[in-house]
């Protein structure tokens, strides 16, 4: 397979429900190829993603045939050339348009083919005279999550939030591991001391406990938890390797309290399952994964494991709760609820971090148990 088509597989994965890095790692392990063929495969699976709701305005543009009548192979080859065409200078128009011909054949048949050339031929002539106002078609985003921006943070900046979507995410490294700077910040909030004992209540996959074991000089007790078996397995190896030992790995659900946990903690750092708004810089595919009724069951959740975690502290601890997206409702409003439910706790600090190129949309809000 060359890198056209192990980006159609991919995107016909993820739109049957994958999660687009998974399939990747999935299609690249069954190939032997070099990696500049893999490094287009993602590029274009990335690029579709990001553009998707453009490109099928183009290519519906092209068309005398709705998409909707169109094989998800098919309109993802179309998906495929349109994005070649129109984000990818250094490729041939004819090269694109050539190779998703033969990916036509390949997944559908002679009408198929003929079908992807005329519209295909079409986008290279006619594309840059189609210039869409609506935001969703502009910079691919649903509409519900405009709107819910547009009511939380204002036009301006959901303008800046869509345009950094859009722009590929940097990626910062802390020592030897990969964790984004937005992401560093909650541990730096949390201020882990040596000697303390600091549960993570959501912790894989562990970057965070890794840090914080740094900051307390890998002296006092780590409490990790999550409710993934393989998740945990993973914490346990990279501790091992960075010959870290003072995490303890627990499988548990953070919705609900442990008893011989109450109130033994300095330092709780709940880093709630969350719709993951913050990073769609970096996976795209969660535009298209999410919807409005997501947000409201995710706050639901985070409420649960907030207020459960909040029993592990000491009177005088600090509890931390981030998230890696942007929308009042998971941030905000789960703080806001927690603090009327629980007024022996007070609010420190919190700060609701932006996407751009360097950092990830990410929540960190600091509380303090009252002594």
């Amino acid at each position: 397979m060359n890198s056209r088509e192990i980006a159609l597989k991919i995107l016909v994965d993820t739109e049957r429900g994958a999660y687009a890095n998974l399939a990747l790692n999935k299609h690249f392990s069954r190939i032997q190829d070099e990696n500049s063929n893999k490094k287009l495969a993602a590029n274009i699976v990335y690029g579709v993603l990001t553009h998707r709701t453009f490109l099928d305005y183009i290519i519906q543009k092209c068309s005398n045939i709705p998409l909707k009548k169109t094989s998800i192979f098919i309109l993802n080859i179309l998906r495929v050339g349109a994005y070649q065409i129109i984000f990818l200078d250094k490729i041939p128009d004819n090269s694109a348009v050539d190779e998703c011909v033969n990916l036509a054949k390949r997944y559908g048949h002679a009408a198929s083919a003929k079908y992807v050339n005329g519209v295909l031929r079409a986008v290279c002539v006619k594309y840059n005279s189609f210039t869409p106002s609506e935001l969703n078609i502009k910079f691919s985003h649903p509409q519900w999550m405009i709107d819910m921006w547009i009511s939380d943070y204002g036009f301006a900046k959901t303008l800046e939030i869509l345009q950094a979507n859009n722009t590929e995410g940097a990626i910062t490294y802390r020592g030897d591991e990969i964790q984004g700077l937005s992401s560093q910040q909650a541990v730096i909030a949390l201020d882990p001391k040596p000697g303390e004992t600091v549960i993570d209540v959501c912790a894989a996959p562990g970057g965070k406990s890794l840090y914080i074991a740094e900051f307390m000089q890998n002296l006092g007790r780590i409490i990790a938890c999550d409710i993934f078996p393989h998740k945990l397995d993973l914490i346990v190896k990279n501790a091992e390797r960075l010959n870290i030992a003072i995490i303890e790995p627990y499988l548990w659900n953070g919705e609900v309290p442990r008893k011989e946990w109450l109130g033994i903690a300095d330092r709780v750092l709940v880093d709630a399952p969350c719709s993951g708004l913050g990073v769609i810089h970096k996976k795209p595919d969660i535009k298209w994964k999410k919807s409005a009724d997501d947000i409201i069951e995710l706050s639901k959740m985070q409420f649960k494991i907030l207020n459960s975690s909040s029993k592990y502290l000491k009177k005088g601890g600090r509890l931390v709760y981030s998230t890696c997206t942007i929308n009042k409702t998971e941030n905000d409003g789960v703080i806001n609820l927690f603090l009327e439910k629980n007024p022996n706790f007070r609010l420190i600090e919190v700060e609701q971090i932006f996407p751009d190129e360097t950092h990830d949309g990410f929540f960190i809000a600091v509380l303090e148990l009252s002594a």
